[in-house]
């Protein structure tokens, strides 16, 4: 195949890609990384009742997601665009508040521009309103739905408060190995009572004081660390690394291995 019938095949096949994605009776639709809407086809206007020009540059956040469901998308997206998640909506309802309910299953994922770089977060949602379900079994869908997010909430909450309580218990084992070496030490200091103790005595304790005090600080900085992450981790796989480190935190931490000893 010759350079120019190559370049001719990837010409066609963007100008299909584009009309498939017009054509299709399916929502497809993108947002950055501010939640403002870059993409949006003609299956989004169908189905979410919303015209191109009244979507494109919008927050899609504030323009059709539930309030009590807000946050859990803004984090949702951020961990698309950031970690390359996908997320898969058993069921996602429209929200034109008028007429019978409809609704999608969705799928999202992170999609680029290959010429930026940039990274966007993608849905690609078919309607399902019309395979016969009756508006009971409708009804039950969407309860499920809800109801498995605020399981996986509360499921969220747990780990995360396990975690602080861990945090909390090491730092302050921490405090409590400090206040040990500093009562050797200072029963050290205290022992040294010729000229020649002092001389020997004074100068190994000025260190080891240092050495207590620089690891302390530095001991006492990475638990900080590790609560300020554990109360912003909102996915439930991330606390499986924010627990090895607590795990690892008394083979890391400096104070626990006695610096000052």
């Amino acid at each position: 195949m010759s350079e120019q019938d190559s370049h001719t095949d990837g010409r066609r096949i963007e100008r299909l890609a584009a009309d498939l994605v017009e054509q299709a009776h399916v929502s497809i639709w993108a947002a950055d990384r501010n939640f403002r809407i870059v993409l949006w086809n003609s299956g989004a206007e169908q189905i979410y009742g919303i015209e191109r020009s009244k979507a494109l540059g919008k927050n899609y956040l504030e323009l059709f997601v539930d309030e009590y469901e807000q946050e859990e998308s803004r984090v949702g997206c951020l961990r698309i665009i950031n970690n390359g998640f996908r997320q898969h909506n058993c069921l996602a309802y429209d929200h034109h508040g008028s007429g019978p309910r409809r609704y999608m299953l969705t799928n999202c994922f992170r999609i680029s521009d290959p010429e930026t770089g940039e990274a966007y977060q993608a849905e690609i949602g078919v309607e399902i309103s019309d395979l016969g379900l009756k508006d009971t079994e409708h009804r039950t869908l969407r309860e499920v739905g809800i109801q498995r997010r605020t399981i996986e909430r509360q499921t969220i909450e747990q780990r995360r408060e396990q975690i602080l309580t861990r945090v909390e218990s090491l730092r302050s084992e921490v405090m409590k190995q400090y206040l040990v070496l500093k009562s050797e030490l200072d029963s050290w200091r205290a022992s040294a009572h010729s000229p020649e103790a002092k001389d020997a005595i004074l100068p190994l304790c000025d260190t080891k004081t240092f050495e207590m005090n620089s690891a302390y600080k530095e001991d006492l900085k990475a638990l900080e660390t590790l609560r300020v992450d554990t109360q912003g981790c909102e996915a439930l796989d991330g606390f499986e690394a924010l627990q090895h480190r607590c795990d690892e935190c008394v083979v890391q931490l400096k104070t626990f291995r006695g610096v000052a000893r």
